[in-house]
């Protein structure tokens, strides 16, 4: 019987302090969710009045680039409030780097509540994994310096993630295969006490259900229609690394001009203002087929212009993720293909649905590179219905194949490597990340 390395016994100790984490980010990421919901109505309500008030477009705009200049200033001396966050909680686990988590945390809570919650099109969820591992961060090193980082980060991001997405099985998935990368005693029990606790906590403040709602059942496939299913976990895997390469290269875009926050938010305040329907990460766009859907040409635009709109955000690292983002993408994806299919009279109308969570199941692991956490994220957000986990598992992991064949890096692994190529050497001053 092979005996376990000292790190990974878990004592009551720890158990406790595991318990700790989940009970402080699910109150943080709570506030934080609430916030954002505060202040995105608040920008809501000026968008309106201007659309009824043309004369008065400019304040929206001047709203977007006082948000802008007050998120530049902020982030000026901490580059690790900027961008998802996620990658810095990678150099944390391996200790590549050094982080003040008394300083980021804080900052990244302000920062990416002005910037999701302005109107961006950017999501919470990212920012939210930060904070939550910068919790375990910050409870490892006030009550357990000698524990492995990993763990209390790796706990508190899935923990954070969960609260999130109300995905507690996500976020033990999240926390296991993203951040720990580790299947012992001491992560799994560490990971599953923490969203625990962290579930608890946030259900004491805010109501805990899905993300999706109302959900219908659809009628089972028969075998000879998985070729379909097949079909949108190849597209989703190519959709990916389509993302992958446009959002990672997104800071072309500013190669030849100037990178402070002010260009970003002023682009996209006048194409919010041409065009309200683009205003948030566009979650209202995943329930499109519910409701009475879109057109086909309207469905392409809208995943046309959320790629530019996300790509001009991350170009110069607005603080704010990518998850929500993506699945918004995936979920047009299989909305655009249900639809042709539905045109076509190869499904009925009803179940152009199930092809919007296919399209978000394949996205997230193509981009990811989770298969596993993408399943058990739509399976829960969907209200956890058993029927088609056979069609997620198979898009998720034709999705993965695709991406793997192409090569094309997986997305946090890429801004990980990244930041790591721009982190200074020994005796060197550290430089920002955001030039001006």
């Amino acid at each position: 019987m092979k005996l376990m390395k000292q790190d990974e016994i878990l004592t009551g100790g720890e158990l406790c302090l595991f318990a700790l984490t989940g009970i402080l980010t699910g109150l943080i990421i709570t506030a934080y969710k609430s916030g954002l919901k505060v202040l995105s109505g608040l920008m809501r309500q000026l968008l309106t009045f201007t659309q009824n008030n043309p004369l008065y477009s400019w304040l929206f705009v001047l709203a977007l680039l006082l948000i802008g200049l007050i998120v530049y200033l902020l982030t000026l001396h901490d580059p690790d409030s900027l961008g998802s966050g996620i990658p810095v909680l990678y150099a944390l686990i391996d200790r590549k780097k050094k982080n003040k988590w008394q300083r980021t945390l804080p900052l990244r809570f302000i920062t990416s509540l002005l910037t999701v919650g302005s109107g961006l099109t950017l999501g919470r969820e990212g920012p939210s994994v930060q904070m939550g591992g910068l919790v375990g961060q910050g409870v490892r090193e006030l009550y357990a310096k000698e524990a492995e980082p990993r763990y209390f980060i790796g706990a508190g991001a899935g923990a954070a993630l969960a609260v999130a997405f109300n995905a507690p099985f996500a976020g033990i998935c999240f926390s296991l295969e993203e951040m720990i990368k580790r299947f012992n005693k001491k992560a799994v029990c560490g990971s599953i006490v923490t969203v625990f606790f962290a579930v608890i906590a946030s259900d004491c403040l805010l109501p805990n259900v899905p993300l999706l709602q109302a959900v219908p059942k659809f009628q089972i496939l028969s075998l000879r229609q998985y070729f379909i299913v097949a079909l949108i976990g190849i597209l989703a895997g190519l959709s990916g690394c389509l993302f992958n390469f446009l959002i990672l290269n997104s800071n072309f875009l500013y190669r030849y001009l100037p990178r402070q926050f002010v260009l970003p938010f002023t682009l996209i305040a006048l194409l919010i203002l041409c065009d309200p329907r683009l205003f948030g990460v566009g979650e209202n766009m995943l329930e499109y087929s519910l409701k009475e859907n879109v057109g086909l040409t309207t469905l392409i635009y809208f995943y046309l212009m959320k790629l530019l709109l996300l790509a001009l955000a991350f170009g110069i690292n607005v603080p704010g993720g990518t998850l929500v983002p993506l699945l918004v993408s995936g979920a047009l994806l299989g909305n655009i293909y249900g639809t042709l299919l539905a045109n076509l009279g190869q499904i009925d109308n009803s179940m152009i649905f199930f092809f919007v969570l296919l399209g978000m199941c394949g996205h997230f692991a193509a981009i990811v590179r989770t298969p596993l956490t993408a399943i058990i994220l739509v399976w829960e957000i969907s209200g956890g219905a058993l029927a088609y986990m056979l069609c997620l598992v198979l898009v998720s992991l034709l999705a993965y194949m695709t991406a793997e064949f192409l090569r094309v890096p997986p997305f946090y692994e890429y801004l990980y490597d990244k930041m790591l190529q721009s982190l200074p050497a020994k005796g060197e001053a550290p430089a920002s990340t955001l030039k001006s």
